[in-house]
């Protein structure tokens, strides 16, 4: 349980970031309707069809990478969410959720509580960050991005602002960096994405099947 604590906190700046951001699309974030046209275009999807796709997530201090790279695997749908890493796995399927770390072959089942699955989950803190949000769609002479920035309202984050990417050609989300008050930046970027693949209920639950050997902590 350590180890996934301490692996959870790494990433909450990174992976957490796209999570973080699909909750706050759903919300009542006031801004341009253009902007936020987009965002209800991207998370419907995720709702209703899913989507499939590839991700990398990265810190800098300025122009200076900081942390070591981490990318995988990310399959969304509805408030269900799988992914893979070179370290672990996890799966939720809306009340549990599995995280299996590779290199010791433990799982650690969990019934999530509302915080710990808005610093992992992308759809489950729908209501927690209702209207925080500034919209802002800028750089409108990218002729190849929409970009949104979304500043919060509450001078008291531990950040400065959000900037978010669209592709011009499909509406899909392509990346997401968080600018803290301070030179770090944490960039979020997605790509191959699958929107016609098949997404079914299974993906989102734990195998033992496929894992012998596995060491299974009940945490419930």
């Amino acid at each position: 349980m350590i180890k996934y604590i301490k692996y959870i906190k790494y990433i909450k700046y990174n992976l957490s970031i796209c999570m973080f951001i699909c909750s706050v699309f759903m919300s009542n974030a006031q801004g341009s309707a253009d902007a936020k046209q987009l965002m209800d275009g991207w998370i419907q999807l995720v709702q209703s069809r899913g989507i499939s796709a590839k991700f990398t997530a990265k810190s800098f201090e300025g122009k200076n990478l900081i942390s070591q790279d981490i990318s995988g695997d990310i399959v969304m749908k509805g408030n269900q969410l799988y992914f893979d890493t070179e370290e672990l796995s996890l799966w939720f399927n809306g009340t549990t959720q599995w995280v299996y770390f590779k290199n010791t072959r433990e799982v650690n089942i969990t019934t999530p509580t509302a915080d710990e699955l808005a610093q992992t989950n992308p759809m489950v803190a729908i209501s927690e960050y209702p209207s925080k949000f500034t919209l802002q769609l800028i750089n409108q002479a990218d002729v190849h991005h929409y970009t949104i920035k979304m500043t919060p309202k509450n001078k008291q984050e531990n950040f400065e602002k959000l900037i978010v990417k669209f592709n011009k050609k499909d509406n899909m989300l392509q990346s997401i960096k968080l600018q803290e008050k301070t030179p770090t930046t944490h960039e979020f970027i997605v790509t191959k994405y699958q929107q016609d693949a098949s997404i079914h209920g299974k993906m989102f639950i734990f195998d033992a099947s496929k894992f012998e050997g596995a060491i299974l902590n009940d945490l419930r």
